[in-house]
């Protein structure tokens, strides 16, 4: 029996769960917590050079592509690289622009072209993923 009715999530994602045991295995009265969880985007510039090794990225998506038809998003970071010694970058980060040049709406190969064709102090325009939680209720059962 819960003593009030949850109202709706106005968030993109809930998670809902019982829990009937908390705290070092002590017993406790089931408690009903919601979670509304909603993805937000972060978008930031940074600058960095590219040495000879290059920026030490795997890409997909692009216009045209099943994975991520909507951006062109980080896959891999290789150890030891720009971007890896850098470590502001993120596997699951979007990158927008590469030295004002935007990489939204291009196909996966014309992407490639310009990160491979960017030389020296490099402009990143990117979107990080940020959750927030928006909304947590607890009602007793």
């Amino acid at each position: 029996k819960r003593k009030a009715p949850l109202p709706p999530c106005d968030a993109a994602e809930s998670v809902s769960y019982f829990c009937s045991c908390f705290l070092h295995n002590s017993l406790c009265s089931n408690i009903y917590i919601r979670l509304c969880v909603i993805n937000t985007n972060h978008i930031w510039k940074m600058h960095m050079v590219k040495g000879q090794e290059g920026l030490g990225i795997k890409i997909t998506g692009g216009r045209g592509s099943k994975r991520s038809p909507h951006g062109i998003i980080i896959t891999h970071i290789e150890e030891g690289g720009a971007i890896y010694r850098d470590g502001r970058l993120h596997a699951g980060d979007e990158l927008l622009m590469i030295n004002n040049q935007s990489l939204v709406g291009l196909t996966h190969q014309e992407a490639v072209a310009i990160l491979r064709s960017a030389a020296g102090l490099v402009q990143l325009v990117v979107a990080s993923r940020v959750s927030a939680q928006t909304q947590t209720q607890t009602l007793e059962a």
